[in-house]
C-alpha cells in the first residue's frame, strides 16, 4: 500500500444534394425520361416492321422500354446500399472475445431497449468456455468517459490495466453510458444476467467497482441487489444507500483527503455507520490526493487479492 494511504487495517476487508447508387441518381430532380411515343407511330415513320424478333431491339434503339430496366437497376442498387448500411451498423460485434484480449461488444436488451449498452470485455488467458468458471469484475467509468467511443473507457482502472496485463485473472466488463446519462442499477443487473448466461463466469465471485460517477453507480447497484455481489470497491463516489443492504457485503471504499469536503465527510459518516453495525467494510483515505485517488487504488495489487478472496458462499449467516 502506498505510503500516503491511511489504512484501517482492523477493518474487514459520410456536395450536390444528389445521391447516387451504382451510378444511378436517387434525386427526386433526376433527368426526366424521354417522352413516350406510341409504338405504331414510330414504326410507320421509320418503315420498320414489328414482329416478335425485332420488337425488343426496336424499343431499345428508340429509348423505349428502359424505364422498367432503370427501375430494376435502381432497386438493385438500393439493396446493395442497405446491405452496406447493415454492415456499418453491426460493426460493434466485429471481434469475438478471445482469452488474453480486450474487445468491444454490444449488449442489445430485448426487454428494455434503453438498457442496451456498448461495453469492453476482457477474458483472462486462463479463461475456458467450460470447466472452472472465472471471476467476473464489472468496472464503471467516470463522467468524463461517457459517449460512444469505447477507447475513452480505457483511460482508467481495470480496462487500462488489462492492456498491459493479459494475465489479469478476472473476466473484466466495462460498460459505457451515453452522454448525459448515469449508470442505472436495473440496466447493470440486466447486463450482468446476460454476461452470466453467456460466459463461463463464477456467479459466486461477481464483483463491481467504479470511480467517481462510477463509484456512485457501484454503491447504487449493490444497494439494489447486495446478494448478487461477492465484493464492491466504490471509489470517490457518493453513497446514497440503505445501510442494512451492506451488512454482509464486503466493501472497500476509497477517497482522496483533498477531494470535495462534503464528499469526504459523507463517506466517512457512511463508513462509520456501517462499521457500527458490524458490516465488513474497509476504508482507505489518501490524505495527499484529490479527486483522483483511483490510480492509487487500482495500482494496489492487494486490492485484487482481496477481491479474489471474496465469495458469496463464504458469508456468515445474518444475525437476526
Amino acid at each position: 500500500m502506498r505510503s500516503d494511504a491511511l489504512m484501517f487495517e482492523s477493518d474487514i476487508f459520410r456536395g450536390d444534394g444528389e445521391a447516387r447508387v451504382d451510378g444511378f441518381s436517387l434525386s427526386q430532380h433526376s433527368r426526366k425520361p424521354p417522352p413516350r411515343r406510341h409504338l405504331r407511330d414510330v414504326a410507320f415513320r421509320s418503315g420498320s416492321s414489328l414482329n416478335e424478333g425485332n420488337t425488343g431491339d426496336f424499343k431499345r434503339r428508340h429509348g423505349m422500354g428502359t424505364r422498367r430496366e432503370h427501375l430494376a437497376h435502381i432497386t438493385a442498387g438500393l439493396g446493395l446500399f442497405i446491405a452496406w448500411l447493415s454492415l456499418v451498423n453491426s460493426s460493434d460485434a466485429a471481434e469475438v472475445p478471445t482469452p488474453g484480449k480486450q474487445v468491444g461488444q454490444k449488449f442489445q436488451s430485448q426487454k428494455t431497449p434503453s438498457h442496451s449498452r456498448r461495453y469492453l470485455i476482457f477474458l483472462p488467458r486462463t479463461y475456458k468456455a467450460s470447466g472452472r468458471p472465472s471471476p467476473l469484475l464489472l468496472f464503471l467509468h467516470g463522467s468524463g468517459e461517457r459517449g460512444d467511443d469505447l477507447e475513452l473507457v480505457k483511460k482508467h482502472g481495470p480496462p487500462k490495466l488489462v492492456t498491459k496485463r493479459p494475465d489479469f485473472p478476472f473476466v473484466t466488463v466495462s460498460p459505457q453510458v451515453r452522454r448525459g446519462e448515469r449508470f442505472s442499477a436495473a440496466a447493470l443487473l440486466e447486463l450482468i444476467n446476460y454476461l452470466q448466461a453467456t460466459y463461463n463466469v463464477d456467479r459466486k465471485r461477481t464483483s463491481v467497482t467504479g470511480l467517481s460517477m462510477g463509484g456512485a453507480g457501484t454503491w447504487a447497484v449493490a444497494n439494489a441487489a447486495p446478494g448478487r455481489f461477492a465484493a464492491i470497491v466504490p471509489i470517490c463516489g457518493t453513497a446514497k444507500i440503505d445501510s442494512k443492504q451492506f451488512l454482509q457485503l464486503p466493501t472497500w471504499a476509497t477517497v482522496g483527503g483533498k477531494d470535495r469536503a462534503s464528499l469526504v465527510e459523507e463517506l466517512q459518516k457512511t463508513v462509520a455507520h456501517l462499521r457500527d453495525r458490524g458490516a465488513p467494510i474497509r476504508f482507505t483515505l489518501f490524505p495527499q490526493l484529490g479527486h483522483n485517488c483511483w490510480d492509487a487504488t487500482y495500482d494496489n495489487p492487494k486490492l485484487y487479492e482481496w477481491i479474489l478472496a471474496q465469495s458469496t458462499d463464504k458469508r456468515p449467516k445474518q444475525k437476526k
